[in-house]
């Protein structure tokens, strides 16, 4: 009833699913335009310190200068971002404080948009759990100079642990002091270092994941 497919019928089926193909792949190349980022993160010292006391051992900020390139052929947007702390081998969430901010430190609302080839460079401050000798580093720094660490950069405040032999991820650090204005720290292995994951969600849908990892040397 049917017969046998003749020569021009697997000839337009194989035109059919080429261009099926085609049209496929077209698709995924143009959301590949259309959702491709750059990136670049490292740490920083020169942001504001922030921390929170409480019944455990306080916390307090990483800060990350992270760039984010818009590497596609079209407007992209950021819509949502969500922050994970991934030290110790845990992914932990960390309230109370403004995760995403602007250069010169205010809040960074989002959406933020980016042209093709713009970029943007933000201020990413990570919470993280402080170790209890830390903890207790910060207070003993507050009570005997009477600073308001608050009120200091992150510098200032890891030169402050450095008097007494620790950073703000609880290394063993050794301080030289060469003169009023230059010092130097090193630390001692093995090293502990921060390290947390940073999720971007377009406006498309797309989710990019950037991981901020500290190494162990110092900035």
């Amino acid at each position: 009833m049917f017969g046998k497919p003749n020569r021009e019928t697997f000839i337009a089926i194989a035109s059919a699913a080429i261009s099926a193909w085609s049209a496929y792949s077209a698709y995924q190349a143009n959301n590949m335009k259309d959702e491709a980022i750059s990136y670049s993160a490292k740490v920083t010292e020169q942001c504001q310190f922030e921390y929170r006391g409480g019944s455990l051992n306080g916390m307090a900020v990483m800060c990350w200068l992270v760039t984010i390139s818009n590497t596609s052929d079209r407007r992209l947007s950021v819509t949502s971002a969500d922050l994970e702390n991934l030290n110790g081998g845990q992914h932990t969430q960390i309230g109370g404080f403004d995760t995403l901010e602007t250069m010169d430190g205010k809040s960074l609302d989002l959406p933020i948009s980016l042209d093709s080839g713009e970029a943007r460079t933000i201020l990413v401050k990570a919470p993280m759990l402080l170790e209890k000798g830390v903890y207790d580093a910060l207070r003993k720094a507050e009570d005997d100079k009477h600073l308001e660490l608050s009120k200091m950069k992150l510098a200032e405040v890891n030169t402050l642990l450095a008097e007494q032999n620790t950073d703000l991820l609880g290394n063993k650090v050794t301080l030289t002091v060469i003169d009023p204005k230059t010092s130097i720290r090193s630390m001692s292995s093995p090293f502990k270092r921060a390290e947390n994951m940073l999720t971007l969600m377009t406006g498309r849908g797309a989710r990019f994941k950037i991981r901020l990892v500290d190494s162990p040397d110092l900035p």
